[in-house]
């Protein structure tokens, strides 16, 4: 007996949505795991100014399920100001990578994501009280306007937007942070200036250690003044070479690994972070980084100052997560590794 192809397509889209749940983990329902019956030691802030908030939980992966909503639930640490709270949501559901981890959320999907709560107008549970007995229950509920597959190939990766809060005070829910240790960059001189910018082209270093298993080592880097949307070059090293170049506004600091990061933004502002496998041995090595752009309007290269720092030590393993924040209207977003929103899958 012969199938229709589009038969067979729905046979397997169905049998993979019956089957999907009982791969799911059955010892937590939470994101990150392990959070069901414990309170967690952050706060979360939403609705008191248009924002978008992104989620990447590496603690599902290998773990396919099938979401049909998420909820929250209230802090039991920060006492919130005002009962019930009421804006506007959207979800967009999807995977990303925890290696390369950019300010830009849509920089960070792996595939396209998927709508699964249209933009409507929502209002929370009064959580003016703190919970009696914590954690308190997840009853923020968003009940997904279509079902998402997480395949677990990838991390999860969970997009919140709220818009019309023009709340003075918004919602506080419930989060955890396992911070990594971290080391910023010193910063040498920055003698490169881009056509027509108001500022020195500038870069800035931060290293962070998540000590093992699935938290990993960063890099993370950040590049202010670039021509608008202008290619850039990321160079590391483990010594500052101090080459003079010919022709190059400052000495070239960093040859050692040439990296293309993409383009800068519209205002000459990239930030990301790279993700290296733990490794002890790079515990309190140095990390010299440079930036390098094209200046099509002079005709000319040009690079940044240089920024050195040591990898920090770490004893303890850290969450393998990481929440990017960024509000309506500015230039730059907040990337926080080790930080998240403690949701309920349902």
């Amino acid at each position: 007996m012969r199938m229709n192809p589009n038969s067979l397509g729905k046979a397997v889209a169905w049998i993979a949505v019956a089957f999907l749940p009982s791969l799911a983990l059955a010892q937590s329902k939470t994101s990150p795991t392990g959070y069901d019956t414990i309170a967690g030691n952050d706060v979360v802030y939403l609705g008191s100014v248009d924002s978008d908030t992104m989620v990447i939980d590496g603690t599902r992966l290998a773990s396919p399920q099938l979401l049909r909503g998420i909820a929250l639930r209230r802090s039991s640490r920060t006492h919130q100001i005002g009962g019930v709270k009421t804006f506007e949501v959207t979800l967009r559901c999807g995977s990303a990578r925890l290696d390369v981890i950019d300010d830009a959320i849509d920089k960070n999907w792996t595939s396209p994501p998927l709508t699964t709560f249209d933009r409507k107008l929502v209002s929370t549970p009064d959580w003016a009280l703190l919970p009696i007995s914590p954690p308190a229950a997840f009853d923020f509920v968003l009940n997904f306007d279509r079902p998402f597959v997480h395949t677990g190939r990838d991390a999860l990766a969970i997009h919140l937007a709220v818009r019309q809060a023009s709340l003075a005070h918004g919602v506080v829910a419930d989060g955890v942070r396992v911070p990594y240790e971290h080391a910023l960059g010193s910063f040498g001189v920055a003698s490169c200036r881009a056509t027509g910018a108001t500022i020195a082209f500038i870069n800035g270093l931060e290293l962070l250690n998540g000590g093992g298993g699935q938290a990993m080592m960063y890099v993370g880097i950040s590049v202010h003044g670039a021509p608008a949307n202008a290619p850039i070059v990321f160079l590391l090293d483990a010594v500052d070479r101090q080459l003079t170049v010919p022709g190059l506004c400052n000495s070239l600091a960093a040859i050692a690994v040439v990296l293309p990061l993409g383009a800068a933004d519209a205002n000459g502002l990239m930030r990301r972070a790279y993700g290296l496998p733990y490794d002890r041995r790079l515990e309190g090595g140095s990390f010299v980084t440079q930036a390098a752009t094209f200046d099509s309007q002079a005709a000319q290269w040009i690079v940044t100052n240089a920024s050195f720092a040591r990898m920090p030590s770490r004893g303890a393993q850290g969450l393998a997560c990481a929440t990017i924040e960024r509000e309506l209207g500015m230039p730059y977003g907040v990337v926080r590794i080790g930080h998240a929103p403690i949701l309920e899958l349902r």
